[in-house]
């Protein structure tokens, strides 16, 4: 987000798992756009308030769960995701080791 608006490199990529459709959108264009379409800008508002909220309560959780907890919580919440991601996806997500993942699956087996 912070690339976006400041037009700068990101420090940050994203990278598909699946097939996935990816649509470009130049902050310049999003900027006519909300002149053209003022509705648009009330919905990428409050798409940027869920974000910052989503962001906000993961970093709660990463504070104040141990990293045991934050598997646990992250396999309960998202089971379908967990089967469908590369553990070292997971392991980095959830800032853990590979090993140190591979180990909380074997206790959960």
């Amino acid at each position: 987000m912070e690339s976006f608006v400041k037009t700068t490199p990101s420090t940050q990529y994203i990278q598909a798992i699946e097939n996935t459709t990816v649509l470009y959108l130049s902050k310049e264009e999003l900027d006519q756009l909300y002149i053209e379409v003022p509705k648009l800008e009330r919905l990428f508002r409050i798409i940027t308030e869920n974000m910052l909220i989503a962001n906000l309560r993961k970093t709660d959780v990463f504070l104040q769960m141990k990293s045991s907890d934050r598997y646990f919580n992250f396999v309960e919440n998202l089971p379908n995701f967990v089967q469908r991601v590369p553990q070292y996806m997971i392991a980095s997500y959830l800032e853990i080791t590979p090993e140190y993942l591979s180990e909380l699956r074997r206790k959960t087996k």
